[in-house]
Order: structure tokens, then C-alpha cells, then sequence
């Protein structure tokens, strides 16, 4: 198992606090954003809004901060539940903790911002086929199964 020191009172290194959201509408199907051509990483690859809890930022308020910029679904639109939290390393070797919640929202409205090319609404299930990274099929494992 791979650690690394951190030091009291100091943030960053390789290590990062980010979180999800699977934003559900009335049809139970799940928002997949496709990240765009020039993203930084993973391009052209299936995700789902959220981002890196900046340092000092309330939870709650930075994943409606995410949900806004990157969807453009506003706080008055969703109703917000946690549902998951995974960590681990990712393909550049830093450690992340990932919280993951859902949001039901009573539109499918969607106004996507530069950091995704295209979006569309699915199953959890198809979008377990879809090329998307291990968290966010973990994310929908845990969705699938708190449903059943």
C-alpha cells in the first residue's frame, strides 16, 4: 500500500478532496457529460459534473458550485443526497478521496459549460458501458444497488 507523509497545516502534494454529483431527472435516467477534446485529461471520455473541493470551502457549497458551472442546474433546481465516498490513486499517481452524491432535479435542462462537449441522459446501466473512469462506475454500482 502506497502512503505518503503529509505535514500538519500544509495542503496539496499529491493528495485531493473532489466531488461528484449523479444528477438523476423524473425518467430515473442519469446525466453523462462527455469531456471535451481538449481536456486535461481523459478527453472525449463520459463523466458526470464535479470538481476539486477548494481548500476551505464548505461541502455542500461546492458541490452546488460544480453542479451550476458545469450543468448549469442551479440550487433551487435539485434536491442533494449523499451517497458514496471512495479514494484511492489515480492514473497520475496522486491520492485522491471522492465524495459522491446525487441530485434529483424535475427538468432535464442541461446548459454544459467548455469542459464538456455534449451530454445526454441514460440508464445507470448503459451508462456503465459507456468509457468513463472506475470511480464513476463505482459511483453507479453503489446508485444501481441503493435502488434495488
Amino acid at each position: 500500500m502506497k502512503t505518503q507523509e503529509l505535514v500538519p497545516g500544509e495542503w496539496g502534494g499529491n493528495f485531493g478532496v473532489a466531488q461528484r454529483i449523479l444528477i438523476v431527472n423524473p425518467d430515473e435516467r442519469v446525466l453523462a457529460m462527455r469531456r471535451s477534446e481538449t481536456a486535461p485529461s481523459r478527453p472525449l471520455w463520459w463523466d458526470i459534473p464535479g470538481g476539486v473541493l477548494e481548500h476551505g470551502e464548505d461541502t455542500m457549497e461546492g458541490v452546488l458550485r460544480e453542479l451550476e458551472e458545469e450543468a448549469g442546474i442551479t440550487r433551487d433546481k435539485v434536491s442533494i443526497s449523499i451517497l458514496d465516498i471512495g479514494s484511492g490513486f489515480n492514473d497520475k499517481d496522486e491520492y485522491w478521496v471522492t465524495a459522491c452524491y446525487t441530485a434529483e432535479v424535475d427538468s432535464s435542462e442541461v446548459k454544459l459549460s467548455f469542459e464538456h462537449s455534449e451530454y445526454k441522459w441514460v440508464t445507470p446501466s448503459e451508462f456503465l458501458e459507456m468509457k468513463t473512469s472506475p470511480r464513476i462506475k463505482q459511483f453507479l454500482n453503489k446508485l444501481i444497488e441503493s435502488n434495488s
